[in-house]
C-alpha cells in the first residue's frame, strides 16, 4: 500500500499534472496521521486483541485504498494518502502479534527482522 508508491512515480505524476512539491507533500501525507493513530491501535489491540483489531484495520484499509486507487484530482489523492496513513498503524498489531510468537530469548531478532525487511523492501522498490 505504502511502498508501491515509490515505483508508480512517473505515472502519477503525469496523470494528475503534478508539480515535485505536490509529490513530496504526498510522500508525507501518509506518515502525519500514522504517528497518532498508533497509539490508538496500541489501545485497541490491548482491549480486543491483535486478531479482531488487524482484521478490522484490513478491512478499513481495503476502502482507503480503493479511493485513492479511484481518485480523479490531486486532493482526492492527498487525501486519501492522508487516510491512508491509518493503515500504517498496522504495525502495532504485528510487533504485538511477533512478540506473542516468539519466545523471550529470540523476540528481538524476530522483531528486527519484522521491522527491517519491509524497510528493505521499500529502499529496493524506490
Amino acid at each position: 500500500m505504502w511502498f508501491s508508491f515509490a515505483p508508480m512515480k512517473p505515472f502519477i505524476m503525469q496523470a494528475f499534472d503534478m508539480t515535485n512539491a505536490q509529490w513530496k507533500a504526498l510522500l508525507i501525507l501518509n506518515v502525519a496521521l500514522t504517528i497518532p493513530v498508533h497509539t490508538i491501535i496500541g489501545m485497541l489491540v490491548d482491549k480486543f486483541g491483535p486478531r479482531i483489531v488487524y482484521s478490522l484495520l484490513l478491512i478499513i484499509s481495503a476502502f482507503l485504498c480503493w479511493g485513492f486507487a479511484f481518485s480523479q484530482t490531486y486532493e482526492q489523492l492527498a487525501l486519501f494518502r492522508f487516510l491512508c496513513g491509518f493503515t500504517g498503524a498496522g504495525f502495532v498489531i504485528g510487533i504485538r502479534m511477533v512478540g506473542e510468537w516468539f519466545p523471550a530469548k529470540t523476540v528481538g531478532l524476530a522483531e528486527g527482522f519484522y521491522g527491517g525487511w519491509g524497510n528493505f523492501g521499500s529502499a529496493v522498490a524506490a
